[in-house]
C-alpha cells in the first residue's frame, strides 16, 4: 500500500507525526524512508519503491510462498 500511496508521501507524512508527537522512532522511520525516496524509490509512481514496477513480486501467485519474497531496495550493510 505504501508503495502504491508513494514512499515520499508517507515519509513526509510520518516525519510531521513524529515531530507533532516527539516520536524518536517514528523519526528514524521517516529518516530510512528519506534515503529511499532520496535515492528514487518512491513507489509505483517511480516503477521501484518495495518492489519492483510495472509486475511487483507482491502481484506473482506464488508471493508468499517460502523464499519468494526479494527486497528490491538497498539494505543497508550490502
Amino acid at each position: 500500500m505504501m508503495d502504491q500511496i508513494g514512499l515520499d508521501t508517507i515519509q513526509k507524512i510520518t516525519l510531521y507525526w513524529a515531530r507533532e508527537l516527539n516520536d524518536p522512532a517514528a523519526e528514524k522511520r521517516a529518516a530510512f524512508l528519506e534515503t529511499l525516496t532520496a535515492q528514487g524509490f518512491c513507489g509505483a509512481k517511480t516503477n521501484r519503491g518495495f518492489y519492483t514496477y510495472p509486475d511487483p513480486a507482491y502481484a506473482q501467485a506464488d508471493f508468499l510462498q517460502k523464499g519468494k519474497a526479494r527486497l528490491t531496495y538497498p539494505v543497508a550493510g550490502s
